[in-house]
């Protein structure tokens, strides 16, 4: 889902801004917890947002369904058709997993968003860190991914542990879920391990560099044992010796080319020691590693490969070094503009972080050529000075120049349907809008247009879209009246967003307005709603089946039978609503639910009985009453229900409940007045009037002192007015 932008933070790359490559998942990973200061941060593209709505589906899925289940098909299906979106422009998606939150392609989801936080807790559970998917990804891959998560170390001694990469595997990578230290130096017995490829490949790496550091003879045990003060120390040791350095240097260009060539992603683990080892070398060490020896071209080459995977600080710290020893001076306004390209480029969520890097790493790349051809670097301050005097100054959010004058995406979109015209500035500025969660406000603007201008009927088709309903479903306060606009206009593509939200919201006028909309669509949303019954919680179930109830007809594939069996009794009342609406199950329906053990279901039971009680369950009936098992609100009920049986047993069960125990002289007494007398003397003047039993009674009753006694004895000569039944008649 998007992540919901926040106001304070600087505007204007919320149009420009791209997602963030894959590679940036461990970094972003580490800051998703920070940015709570209420700065704004990137939102994910619709392709994204819609991979990872389809990516949390898939895996409720499989953790709610066997193997070979129809409905596991149908969601890998639908996860690769977002994936064929996300693969457009790029080659690779990433997900990595916080213990609250995912992180899309660098981009950190809302940890307030019930379902992908709880997918987030799932994963990190299931010891899994990070999920890359390449382009060319299988449908049988990502079944096996589900499977082999859903399978993890955490499910038993014998599972496979979900962080581990099958070899098989051509597109699929997975991250263990903490990158504090290096696998490769555990401890544990490599024979009893199950490395991957990446461990692997980090592990020679790091021993190929221990083995120039300190000799070539070193072990493959004993490499992968020395940490990176071990390797500093030993460099400390020889940087004297030219020839150390020649060959170090060699070894050190190889490595930072094999983590750039690997990617950022699976090698963050093996730079982070690199930099420390860097971070330890004394400048002395620095100095005498990088002097530029025999036209300083490896001195350059390392440099340059350091550029692109090493963090910006670190570079300079090289750079300076390099020039240092080299004779090379670097003008303080060169200096001053690295450095606060560094700062941004290091910023923790800020909204120039991507551009400032980018820039640091073209400017180092121009500098190292400037040395390269032996450019003389008297005229390069003047040009830095003037690109710092246009680099914006890190200031407090509330005075942010570039905030307080940033375009604003309503003026944006107003400004195109005045105009006529569609640019792709437009369509960001739409898409800001909703992920803002002020779709109302697009619609208004949209809706004001004349309704066949063309701009507006593509920003409609931009906002009418099952992912602004998903957009509107996750704020924290639900747009219920935006929300009825949009259903309509998006039909059922919109119901699998409204389910979801049906099973996460906290709100009951939410849920009641989701089952309003998603009972409009009919018997269509019925096989869905039948399909996500199963091992959901009872008050999901509980709404599944209220839906179910609404619908015009049952899909074939539910039997409402099952309900009755769930250990909710909530779950069972919504059940036993959905067989009394059965003519051929109406009959067994009311003889349970007046055995039931719960009041309102023995209710709902009642109710129905009195509109046609089947005889097999007035028995029951009779046999509470004579327990006195029934809430004492529930008996006059239940006497209406049973009274128009024939069976003698009903009429003995009036005469107690309306005369009591006592007796004088051997006549019943009428008992003092209650709901369930009164309802006792009405059923026994209008159904058994003509019986010689009941006549004693009623004539006493009709006597009584109490006027509502009188009355209820005379029930059936006011029945009489208003009835034109002739079987009444002639009770009477």
């Amino acid at each position: 889902m998007t992540q919901q932008p926040r106001d304070g933070e600087l505007l204007e790359q919320r149009y420009d801004a791209e997602v963030g490559d894959a590679e940036n998942m461990t970094d972003a990973l580490t800051r998703a917890g920070s940015g709570s200061g209420g700065g704004e941060r990137l939102v994910l593209s619709r392709e994204l947002a819609e991979f990872v709505v389809a990516f949390s589906g898939a895996y409720q899925r499989f953790s709610m369904y066997p193997d070979g289940h129809p409905a596991l098909e149908t969601a890998i299906h639908n996860l690769s058709k977002k994936l064929e979106s996300v693969f457009l422009d790029r080659g690779a998606v990433a997900v990595g997993v916080a213990p609250n939150q995912l992180l899309v392609a660098g981009i950190p989801t809302d940890p307030k968003h019930v379902l992908l936080r709880d997918l987030a807790e799932h994963l990190h559970r299931r010891d899994v860190g990070g999920v890359k998917l390449l382009r060319g990804v299988k449908r049988s891959e990502l079944t096996e991914l589900f499977a082999t998560i859903l399978r993890s170390s955490s499910d038993g001694p014998d599972a496979v542990p979900a962080s581990s990469t099958p070899p098989h595997w051509k597109h699929i990578r997975l991250y263990p879920p903490s990158y504090d230290h290096l696998v490769l130096f555990d401890d544990a017995d490599e024979d009893d391990q199950d490395v991957s490829a990446g461990e692997a490949w980090a592990k020679l790496l790091w021993i190929g560099l221990a083995r120039a550091a300190v000799t070539e003879e070193l072990t493959d045990e004993a490499g992968s044992a020395l940490d990176a003060d071990a390797l500093a120390t030993a460099i400390e040791e020889h940087c004297e010796d030219q020839d150390y350095n020649k060959r170090l240097l060699t070894a050190l260009t190889e490595f930072t080319e094999a983590c750039r060539e690997r990617g950022r992603s699976e090698s963050v683990t093996v730079q982070k020691h690199f930099a420390k080892l860097i971070g330890r070398l004394s400048e002395d060490a620095l100095q005498r590693l990088l002097a530029m020896r025999d036209n300083g071209t490896a001195q350059r080459q390392f440099l340059l490969e350091s550029s692109h995977v090493m963090a910006a600080k670190l570079v300079i710290r090289l750079v300076e070094a390099a020039a240092n020893a080299s004779n090379r001076s670097l003008s303080p306004a060169l200096l001053q503009l690295l450095h606060k390209l560094a700062t941004h480029a290091e910023d923790d969520g800020g909204p120039r972080k991507h551009h400032a890097d980018e820039s640091f790493r073209e400017m180092i790349r121009k500098l190292l050529e400037r040395w390269d051809e032996k450019e003389s670097d008297a005229t390069i301050p003047a040009v830095y000075e003037r690109t710092l005097a246009h680099l914006p100054r890190i200031v407090p959010d509330e005075f942010d120049e570039v905030s307080a004058y940033a375009p604003e995406p309503d003026r944006i979109v107003q400004m195109s349907l005045e105009g006529g015209v569609m640019e792709v500035g437009t369509l960001r500025a739409a898409d800001y809008l909703i992920a803002r969660g002020r779709v109302d406000e697009l619609l208004h603007l949209i809706e004001e247009a004349p309704e066949a201008d063309p701009v507006a009927q593509e920003l409609k088709a931009r906002v009418v879209h099952p992912y602004t309903v998903s957009v509107l479903l996750s704020a924290p306060t639900v747009d219920t009246e935006t929300l009825g606009r949009m259903v309509p206009e998006c039909g059922l593509d919109a119901a699998g967003a409204m389910f979801d939200a049906l099973a996460t919201s906290q709100d009951r006028k939410v849920r009641a307005r989701l089952l309003e909309f998603l009972a409009r669509f009919g018997s269509d949303v019925g096989p869905e709603a039948a399909e996500r019954i199963a091992g959901a919680p009872w008050y999901v179930q509980r709404n599944l089946i209220k839906l179910l109830s609404k619908l015009p007809e049952l899909p074939e594939e539910f039997s409402p039978s099952a309900c009755l069996a769930h250990s909710d009794a909530r779950v069972r009342h919504e059940g036993f609503k959905l067989l009394l609406h059965d003519p051929a199950m109406r009959d067994r329906a009311i003889r349970e639910a007046v055995a039931a053990p719960d009041p309102p279901t023995i209710r709902l039971g009642l109710v129905s009985a009195m509109e046609g009680c089947p005889a097999d369950a007035v028995p029951v009936v009779l046999d509470r009453l004579q327990r006195d098992e029934l809430p004492k609100d529930l008996v006059p009920i239940a006497v209406r229900a049973i009274a128009p049986s024939d069976d003698p047993a009903v009429l003995e069960c009036l005469l107690n409940v309306a005369t009591g125990p006592r007796r004088w002289y051997g006549l019943r007494r009428i008992a003092p007045k209650s709901p369930e007398m009164l309802a006792a003397v009405t059923a026994l003047t209008i159904h058994w009037r003509w019986n010689p039993k009941a006549l004693p009674v009623l004539r006493r009753a009709e006597r009584h002192r109490d006027k509502q006694v009188r009355d209820a004895a005379g029930a059936h000569l006011r029945l009489h007015q208003v009835t034109d039944d002739p079987r009444l008649k002639v009770i009477v």
